[in-house]
């Protein structure tokens, strides 16, 4: 059990590293140094707090299919419990709430 663990725990780790950053790296001069502040408070404690958000979502989803279904609501619990978190976590602009 182990043995599957360790990797895909270090490629979700890397996988939400590097894509957390894309964003941020791809405007820097949009960024001034009043605004580190608000940018320390979303990578060293929003962005951490969503990605587990969209890693919990994920069982939450998978829990929620047999009761959306029948109403034809899966695309809507999808984007409540994975899609949601996920682009605020990654596609987000570095301290832009």
């Amino acid at each position: 059990m182990s043995r599957v663990r360790s990797p895909f725990v270090i490629f979700v780790t890397l996988a939400l590293l590097v894509g957390g950053t894309a964003p941020a790296l791809a405007e820097p001069s949009d960024l001034t140094w009043r605004d580190a502040p608000t940018v320390a408070f979303d990578a060293l404690l929003l962005r951490p707090l969503s990605a587990i958000a969209t890693i919990v979502g994920v069982p939450f989803f998978v829990a929620s299919v047999p009761f959306v279904a029948p109403a034809g609501e899966i695309m809507t619990s999808l984007d409540v419990f994975i899609l949601a978190p996920a682009d605020y976590t990654i596609t987000r602009p570095l301290g832009d709430f």
